[in-house]
Parts: C-alpha cells; structure tokens; sequence
C-alpha cells in the first residue's frame, strides 16, 4: 500500500490537552491519526486488538490510553469505532476529500461518534445528522418489524422501556424519544397506526 501524508504539528508535544500524559500516550495518539486505517473524516473502525498488534503496544497498554485520550478529547471511541478529533481540519479541503468525508459519515452506525463530529465540524453537520435520522429510522423499523436476531435483541430492549415509566440502563431509547429527536431535526417520522 503507498504511503499516504498525514500531516503532524509540532505543537502537538506542548498541547495542554497531553499535560501529564507520557511521552508514549501521544506517541500512540500520534498513531491514531497517521495509521492505514485512517479515513479523510478521522472516523474508522478498529478493535483494541487491531490496535494492539498494529502498534505493538500491550493490550492493557492500548486500553488505558484510548479510555485517557477519549477523557482529554482527543479521540472518541465507541466500542470499535474510532473519531479522531481534529484530523479533517489539518486536511486541505478539496472536493474529493470532502466525498470521502460524506462516504464515512455514511457508513458510521455510532451515535455517540456522529453527535461528537457534528459538535467538532458545524459545517458538516447536515450529513452527520442525516445520519443520525437514517439510524433513528432504522431502529424505528426494527421495533416495528423485529426480523433478525439483532432486530429482535433491539426491539426487545424497546419493549421492555416502553412498559416501565424509565429507561433501563443498557436499553436503547424509547420509540417516542427517538421520533422527538426526528422532529426536532425536520424529519418526518410516520407514526404507529393502531
């Protein structure tokens, strides 16, 4: 595979974000954003594992330093996804990057990721919440249709929230939270028919 440029400033060693950090956790963060894995968007996909065997890095090692970066900001990381924080800003911004930007956000099935590009880069948000509303939709036809097993695990947790008052913890959300977020968004939702 070539190699492609991933561009690194050198006031990334005196970032105060990294006060405290050892000079191994920003070297690891420094792989974060300069890996085959990295997409134009900052956004990808990788297992502690992956990471671990890429950087030759001890498991326990890749653990504690993905929770610290994700606890400084500078990563955000939700099971095997990963957003880099800051890499499209030091990207130049042409039209074919910009599609690549769009392709990510696309493929990325991570809320938690989505909201945290959306807060970092205003100007892309309608794709992030595009997105957003494409996997609320989703989880709406789950509930409603059940299917396969993943389908059903879903819609089980929406059941069992729908008939307590609260949301379990570990659940997922509630159909009428989710079809509130829609609205709030200027998407219809169509509602339950009895």
């Amino acid at each position: 595979m070539p190699a492609r440029y991933h561009p690194l400033f050198d006031g990334l060693w005196n970032d105060e974000k990294f006060d405290g950090a050892p000079f191994e956790e920003i070297g690891f963060f420094i792989f974060l954003f300069a890996n085959a894995r990295m997409r134009p968007s900052g956004i990808y996909r990788v297992t502690d594992q992956q990471m671990s065997t890429d950087s030759r890095l001890a498991l326990a090692k890749v653990r504690r330093y993905t929770e610290d970066l994700d606890r400084r900001g500078a990563i955000v990381r939700d099971q095997a996804w990963m957003f880099v924080c800051g890499y499209l800003q030091r990207q130049p911004k042409h039209e074919n990057l910009l599609n690549g930007v769009h392709a990510d956000l696309s493929n990325c099935s991570s809320e938690r990721i989505l909201r945290a590009f959306s807060a970092k880069y205003p100007q892309q948000r309608k794709w992030s919440n595009e997105r957003l509303a494409t996997l609320a939709q989703r989880m709406l036809s789950v509930d409603r249709i059940g299917g396969s097993h993943r389908a059903e695990q879903s819609s089980t947790n929406l059941k069992s929230t729908e008939q307590s008052s609260e949301p379990k913890s570990g659940s997922r959300h509630h159909p009428e939270q989710i079809r509130d977020v829609l609205e709030r968004m200027d998407v219809k939702v169509e509602r339950d028919r009895p």
